[in-house]
């Protein structure tokens, strides 16, 4: 019998394995999902952002070896700062035969004012400090290497309702912001739940408390 060659496996080359390996991890150590449930880039950065947001800077001092630990947690304060901003904008639509809440299935200019696109900038300049994110384990970089700013927000905006935004598959033609538009007819938006059962990839592995963590 011929053995076929091994090949190397470099890391993120395989999408499902790193995917595979952070629910065997979430399962050993945050006792949060089972192998089989998969794992989205929704649930991801739902994940993230909880992290981020309840960590402390102030305990990091900025080295370089702490500043990617850093980066990656203003690059989730700057998501959650997105995830907060599409809420807002949901708006209400009434007319005589239905009211529905709704956003626009496209971005356009002047939707987000300087100050987001600031934000979405940040948010590219930070993406190497989240190695899924800059090797596509959870399609994101990918997405967003357009050939013009316009292009990238617009694909960003698209995420950004993926992942945030629960609607309705059917859309609307309604005028708004001066214009006729297509709108999605929102039904929520999405945050995390059950925050005890979060997975946490962008603590440091030091600050963890060594208690929660199972006997195996």
């Amino acid at each position: 019998m011929v053995l076929k060659k091994w090949k190397p496996l470099r890391s993120y080359q395989i999408k499902w394995f790193e995917i595979g390996l952070i629910l065997f991890a979430s399962k050993v150590y945050f006792l949060s999902k089972e192998v089989g449930d998969g794992y989205s880039r929704s649930e991801y950065f739902l994940d993230s952002i909880n992290a981020s947001n309840n960590f402390n800077l102030d305990e990091l001092e900025d080295n370089d070896t702490n500043r990617p630990i850093i980066n990656r947690i203003k690059l989730y304060r700057n998501l959650s700062y997105f995830r907060n901003l599409i809420s807002s904008k949901i708006q209400p639509y009434t007319n005589r035969n239905e009211d529905y809440l709704f956003l626009p299935q496209n971005y356009f200019a002047g939707f987000f004012s300087e100050d987001d696109i600031s934000k979405f900038r940040e948010i590219e300049s930070l993406l190497e400090s989240d190695k899924l994110l800059d090797n596509n384990v959870f399609e994101f970089k990918r997405r967003l290497s357009k050939n013009t700013e316009l292009k990238r927000i617009k694909a960003f905006y698209k995420i950004l309702l993926e992942d945030f935004v629960e609607y309705e598959d059917d859309t609307s033609k309604i005028n708004f912001a001066g214009a006729r538009r297509i709108v999605l007819k929102v039904k929520s938006s999405k945050f995390k739940l059950h925050l005890s059962k979060s997975i946490n990839l962008v603590e440091p592995a030091e600050y963890v408390n060594e208690e929660q963590i199972p006997i195996i």
